[in-house]
């Protein structure tokens, strides 16, 4: 919601006051130094019996760092792009269960072999937040309902205004991007030898 108000006040300060703007919109962003969803899900595939929500077919809106990162480098170097909005994800939709099975394949963990529905999920995080907070515990559970909601969640949006007005292309696939995140979070747990030491921030 805080996104969409603050690309709405860019729009209008783009009519209003010609503030040269162009939006960049990303999936779910990824790759190392992200200490939040692919953190909190590696930690929930070492730690507990981490589930498959719902099917694990819904499709999934990932985008990695660095194929971002180059998608604003060329919006930047295109005057044409101002006035524009661009989506900006992988290379075509992983399901949730692609995901969880790549992930649990760098980590070397068993890959999730049990489903719960997604409503049950997400009252389970709840469930499991409250008993956090209640306890004092600094650390969010294993599952949040944020974790719940983009997990679950179904995501799919078009590149093809990126591709075709910027020329742009992801260049780091799914399997890669996954494996460079993992070796990042083996390299942070071995630093500090708990990696329940380290701030996250899906709470």
């Amino acid at each position: 919601r805080a996104k969409v108000m603050a690309e709405e006040l860019l729009w209008q300060l783009h009519r209003e006051a010609g503030l040269p703007v162009t939006v960049i919109r990303p999936g779910w962003i990824y790759g190392p130094r992200d200490r939040t969803r692919i953190f909190l899900l590696a930690n929930a595939l070492r730690w507990w019996r981490m589930p498959v929500l719902g099917w694990g077919r819904n499709r999934l809106n990932l985008v990695y760092a660095g194929n971002v990162a180059e998608a604003c480098v060329l919006a930047a170097q295109k005057p044409e792009a101002v006035g524009q909005a661009y989506n900006v994800s992988q290379d075509g939709p992983i399901t949730q269960r692609e995901l969880l099975d790549l992930l649990a394949r760098e980590l070397g963990t068993p890959r999730p072999w049990w489903y719960v529905p997604y409503s049950l999920g997400f009252v389970s995080a709840f469930g499991m937040e409250c008993i956090g907070r209640a306890l004092g515990i600094p650390s969010p559970p294993p599952l949040t309902r944020y974790m719940a909601w983009y997990l679950g969640g179904q995501g799919v949006y078009s590149t093809a205004k990126c591709e075709r007005e910027l020329g742009w292309r992801p260049g780091v696939s799914y399997a890669e991007g996954v494996r460079q995140t993992v070796r990042w979070y083996r390299q942070i747990r071995q630093s500090l030898g708990n990696v329940g030491e380290l701030p996250v921030g899906l709470h």
